[in-house]
């Protein structure tokens, strides 16, 4: 009976140093209920840190010139356009993310890979995942006509086996071939930054295995970026400069 009395009081003692969270009236989430003995105390729950996704360059200017932000400052690079509501705390945050459209992404796979096309799947390339013209552009590679005519000729004699051969290869409608093509592609995928730009390809074309190659020119794909970063942060700077007295909100190419 002691021990049973002794094991009581301990396990009172600890109750009563012990706070215990009251979910049924926590539910709101601004509130925190706990338990402290016979006692229940009531905490404010702090907001936790902005951190919105807005879907178009408009919606976060129009959240960096809200009056109630604290030091705001803009980044913007490749990965997207970011709002520090307050750049000493860093904390809170509005984000519009850029992704890479699928144009671009296939002109930097062509780049990096180079791969090489029979006639048929380089005019599906053209139209289908480049969005060239059907009859301006593509239709000139769907007449090519291919042949070739190899020639042999051996001389074997003793101690001596020589064999000679030639490849005589030839395309009809090559001459009417570009050797380049601007290709117009949005560098980005979102709303009011699909505006497209000029990447200039070299056509190479392999006669004798009957292939063709699109390669983007050295730098014409950074090129196209640099653009569209510079409309970018065109647009900001105009939106963000000085306005009836209040100061301009800082820009920066880069990332927080």
């Amino acid at each position: 009976m002691l021990r049973e009395a002794l094991e009581l009081i301990q396990t009172t003692a600890r109750e009563a140093h012990h706070a215990t969270l009251l979910p049924e009236l926590s539910a709101g989430g601004r509130k925190a209920f706990y338990q402290h003995g016979t006692e229940i105390k009531e905490f404010d729950v702090p907001l936790t840190a902005r951190s919105h996704v807005v879907h178009s360059l408009i919606d976060l200017i129009l959240y960096a010139r809200r009056p109630d932000n604290v030091a705001p400052v803009v980044w913007h690079d490749n990965a997207g356009v970011v709002l520090l509501i307050d750049d000493a705390d860093r904390r809170e945050r509005v984000t519009f993310p850029l992704t890479w459209s699928d144009r671009l992404v296939t002109l930097k796979s062509l780049a990096a890979k180079k791969p090489c096309f029979d006639q048929a799947a380089f005019v599906r390339l053209l139209p289908i995942e480049l969005g060239l013209d059907n009859v301006a552009v593509v239709s000139q590679f769907r007449k090519l006509e291919w042949s070739a005519d190899n020639e042999g000729s051996g001389d074997i004699q003793h101690g001596m086996n020589r064999l000679a051969k030639s490849v005589v290869a030839k395309v009809q409608g090559i001459g009417d071939l570009p050797d380049q093509l601007d290709i117009p592609v949005p560098v980005y995928q979102q709303a009011g930054e699909q505006t497209e730009y000029l990447v200039r390809c070299a056509v190479e074309i392999d006669i004798c295995n009957q292939r063709l190659q699109l390669v983007p020119l050295p730098d014409a794909l950074e090129r196209a970026i640099d653009i569209a970063q510079a409309s970018i942060h065109s647009r900001l700077s105009n939106a963000l400069g000085e306005v009836d007295g209040r100061a301009a909100i800082r820009l920066y190419y880069g990332r927080p």
